[in-house]
């Protein structure tokens, strides 16, 4: 027996374990990446919501004096409409993110090697789009759970027509709440300048 034979089927089963090894830490990171974008998107919303109530709040109190408090009055509503463009702006970069962690995720679970390591013999690198491309040239994958659906928990079809014109948490964080608080802000500016 060869010993440079032997070398070299060990040296091929310390690389496919070691591509095994470098997808699961890949995983592991992306869903920590996701969770921390979520953490970020909670304590954002967190400061906007407390910031604009500080602001509301200063605004009423400023309301009963006179004088250059007429300026600050003026500005806070402009300040919390430019704080409602930042905040819908940072949220979606920050939700883009995390889509793109989750699609990056679902690649890695289509690559056989993260699920049966030394399966596809002719891949010997550790990168993760390289498994991308090998999904894209349709090697069948036995682990995905499209074929065994369950057809007995299905919703009601008044569930799912309620589900469809419901906004989505995304889209509330996004779009409807600091279009929400920007109107109240644009209602807040007429009201102070109309008292001006």
């Amino acid at each position: 027996m060869d010993i440079r034979a032997l070398d070299i089927g060990e040296s091929n089963n310390n690389l496919v374990a070691n591509r095994h090894d470098h997808l699961h830490r890949t995983y592991e990171t992306l869903v920590q990446l996701i969770m921390h974008e979520e953490e970020l998107v909670s304590d954002r919303i967190d400061n906007y919501l407390t910031f604009n109530s500080i602001l509301f709040a200063t605004l009423v109190l400023l309301t009963t004096q006179n004088g250059m408090i007429a300026v600050l009055r003026v500005t806070l509503p402009v300040l919390g409409l430019i704080m409602s463009i930042l905040h819908s702006t940072i949220i979606a970069n920050t939700l883009e993110a995390s889509d793109f962690w989750r699609s990056t995720i679902c690649l890695i679970e289509k690559d056989q090697d993260f699920w049966y390591p030394g399966k596809v013999k002719d891949d010997n690198d550790l990168d993760v789009f390289t498994a991308r491309e090998r999904y894209r040239k349709d090697i069948s994958n036995t682990t995905r759970q499209e074929e065994y659906t369950v057809k007995f928990s299905q919703i009601p079809d008044f569930a799912k027509k309620l589900y469809t014109l419901l906004p989505r948490p995304n889209r509330i964080y996004v779009f409807w709440l600091p279009f929400i608080i920007s109107v109240l802000w644009f209602l807040a500016l007429i009201w102070v300048l109309t008292s001006i």
